[in-house]
């Protein structure tokens, strides 16, 4: 079954949030994965990686705050310490005390770097797809701060015209064309199917602006790149080659921080390739975790 088509069940987390999340391969006793993906990004770039994870694993895939079947927080927090905390209320109902396998895409990545902040040993292995631990704009000081704290202000005072806005955005974005734009100007790779595509863009613009906005500015400010470079578990990090969000070689410069952590580079894929080449990279995502073991020994 599609992680698309399985219904949410909820939990809810130590501030009363009702947190959206799917399930497959409950029926397996073996070890559990948690998929966190982007900002905006919803299931279907998970779809192909929790398929073949839910032959032999416990998959589950859960919903930021304001995303999907989520709450929107009522406090309007939406740092990556508070989806990390969110997190942390997933891993403790579906994982327990067995260490689960994190699988993070894009700001996922920030946001399970930042969970292993207070919980350094409690991750048996590291997935992270497209996404650094720190803000993407991290070398524009002065704009990243400024952007970050313009998106913070919208987000906080500026709701009322947001959601004026948020219904004719939504139309516009919605259209075919939004497809053949972002293949012509390079942002997804020509391949990328479009219906997936789309979906992603139906999923995206259902976030209430201000959350989004607040979850922007939240990224901008992050950074956990010394909790990163203590982290001990076999650690995956994978690029894309014509990813125009997050620096390929960025990623390869994080991956030799850690004498353990394997890197590999997606030919072609976008900051999509998840969904461009979801089948390829969960063989790539399987065969890291058939060697985990191994890499384990290694980097104790």
């Amino acid at each position: 079954m599609s992680l698309r088509q399985t219904s949410p069940v909820y939990i809810n987390t130590s501030r009363g949030l009702r947190i959206a999340c799917r399930l497959l391969g409950t029926q397996h006793r073996g070890p559990t994965a948690i998929l966190t993906s982007g900002i905006g990004c919803g299931p279907v770039f998970m779809d192909a990686i929790a398929h073949d994870l839910a032959r032999d694993h416990r998959v589950v895939y859960w919903d930021y705050r304001a995303h999907g079947g989520s709450d929107v927080a009522p406090d309007k927090r939406y740092r990556i310490a508070d989806h990390a905390e969110d997190l942390n209320a997933v891993i403790q109902t579906f994982a327990g005390h067995e260490p689960p396998v994190l699988v993070s895409f894009s700001m996922g990545v920030q946001v399970a770097v930042e969970w292993t902040r207070t919980h350094r040993n409690d991750a048996s292995a590291y997935v992270f797809m497209l996404g650094v631990p720190r803000n993407p704009m991290h070398r524009t000081r002065v704009l990243r701060r400024n952007a970050a704290r313009l998106a913070a202000r919208i987000a906080e005072h500026g709701e009322p015209i947001l959601s004026l806005v948020q219904p004719f955005s939504k139309a516009a974005l919605r259209s075919q064309m939004t497809w053949r734009v972002a293949r012509r100007v390079g942002v997804i790779d020509p391949h990328c199917p479009r219906e997936e595509f789309l979906e992603f863009v139906r999923y995206a613009t259902d976030v209430p602006l201000d959350a989004y906005l607040g979850c922007c500015a939240g990224l901008l400010e992050h950074d956990a790149t010394e909790v990163f470079e203590a982290i001990r578990q076999p650690v995956l990090m994978l690029a894309a080659e014509g990813d125009v969000f997050i620096s390929a070689d960025e990623v390869r410069d994080y991956s030799e921080r850690l004498s353990h952590a394997r890197f590999e580079l997606l030919r072609y894929a976008s900051h999509a390739g998840s969904i461009e080449y979801g089948v390829y990279v969960a063989g790539r995502i399987r065969r890291f975790l058939e060697s985990s073991p191994k890499a384990a020994a290694r980097a104790a």
